[in-house]
């Protein structure tokens, strides 16, 4: 049974984080109020935490907390700062002890105890720091991808390639990624003939193959391929909201209008992890703005502000720089030029170097955003 991770507040407003084993998230969500707990928040889909549950197996209740703490603070905030307070946070006890040792050595004249303390001090900085240089070397493949430097993002995932040869999950996103740097490049069938093994390993993840299959479809400007795999994505996992979001999202930037708007009815969005109210607010917006209607304007502004509270995550940089090129066109509709492009200025470069032709023909018709050669 898979782990969800977690949060919530106890009833004496303790906060509390760690996984629950349940089969769907409303049945998490449904355990965790039955313990008395409130502000419950899920914070991955059911198919990242089927895909995370060989790495999860035998943890004591002990190491689950602490691991799920973790995750939560590299989520807000990835990088190398978080980890280093959870180190000061767990080994305060022997840093104390080792600056004691650095003490006294250096009171008693003793380099031998000035050594002792300054390397336990330094250890477990410098096992944390050697540990995250994959993790660093991964988020800035991401930050690379989302920008558009293809290049350097391609130079990065095959320095991770013997890193994610026993991390299935991390795999099968460098091969996405390079299966999209192919579309790009009119690639598509050959890209999607290099994947398509994937899907036989990814068959008891039912739906991530096809939802991240997508993605390439996206990257080859077939618009309807992109809508017609998301909705496969769908079927395989109609339960899911992310599947829900995702189909009515595809839909609302491509496809058909009400069918968005029906998924969007029937979405519990309180399943959803947080990053997900900007997407919620985005599918919304295009909707809004696909039937002409001028609260469009606010909706957007609303999606735009969501994920701009997720900024420090490169893996939200381009779901935010799509939005604001969303909100930039409603504004433009509504006359309000100048805040359409001081809005758009931010993330100009993340836009060209992944939105699709018609929308930087639109931005380009408003007066936007030049058309280069694109």
């Amino acid at each position: 049974m898979p782990k969800l991770l977690y949060s919530a507040t106890a009833a004496d407003g303790q906060r509390l984080e760690g996984y629950v084993d349940a089969d769907s998230l409303a049945a998490a969500r449904e355990q965790l109020l039955g313990r008395g707990l409130r502000d419950v928040v899920l914070h991955e889909d059911l198919s990242i935490a089927r895909s995370n549950a060989a790495e999860l197996r035998g943890l004591s209740e002990k190491h689950l907390q602490a691991l799920a703490r973790l995750r939560l603070k590299v989520m807000q905030a990835p990088g190398l700062r978080p980890l280093i307070a959870e180190v000061v946070r767990r080994h305060w006890f022997w840093m104390l002890v080792d600056a004691a040792l650095i003490g006294y050595g250096w009171y008693s004249g003793s380099f031998w105890w000035v050594a002792a303390g300054g390397i336990g001090l330094a250890l477990p900085f410098a096992l944390t720091v050697w540990g995250f240089r994959h993790t660093d070397r991964y988020l800035r493949m991401i930050e690379a991808y989302s920008v558009g430097r293809w290049d350097e993002a391609s130079a990065l995932i095959e320095q991770l390639r013997s890193v994610s040869a026993d991390k299935p999950v991390m795999a099968f996103d460098l091969d996405i990624r390079v299966g999209c740097l192919l579309a790009r490049q009119g690639q598509l069938e050959q890209a999607l003939r290099t994947l398509e093994p994937w899907r036989a390993r990814l068959v008891e993840q039912h739906g991530m193959f096809e939802n991240r299959i997508a993605s390439v479809y996206h990257a080859a400007g077939d618009e309807a391929g992109f809508v017609r795999l998301m909705e496969e994505a769908l079927a395989a996992a109609p339960a899911e909201p992310s599947r829900q979001l995702d189909t009515a999202l595809a839909h609302a930037r491509f496809g058909d209008v009400e069918r968005a708007t029906a998924l969007l009815g029937a979405l519990d969005a309180s399943l959803l992890p947080p990053h997900g109210d900007g997407f919620v607010h985005w599918a919304h917006g295009l909707c809004q703005r696909r039937r002409g209607e001028a609260q469009a304007v606010q909706t957007l502004s609303q999606a735009v502000g969501a994920f701009l509270a997720w900024h420090q995550q490169p893996a939200v940089w381009t779901a935010l720089a799509m939005a604001t090129a969303d909100h930039a066109l409603a504004l433009a509709a509504a006359a309000r030029h100048q805040e359409a492009r001081r809005g758009l200025d931010h993330v100009s470069s993340i836009v060209r170097a992944h939105a699709q032709k018609p929308m930087l023909r639109q931005l380009h018709a408003a007066g936007l955003l030049p058309l280069h050669d694109s």
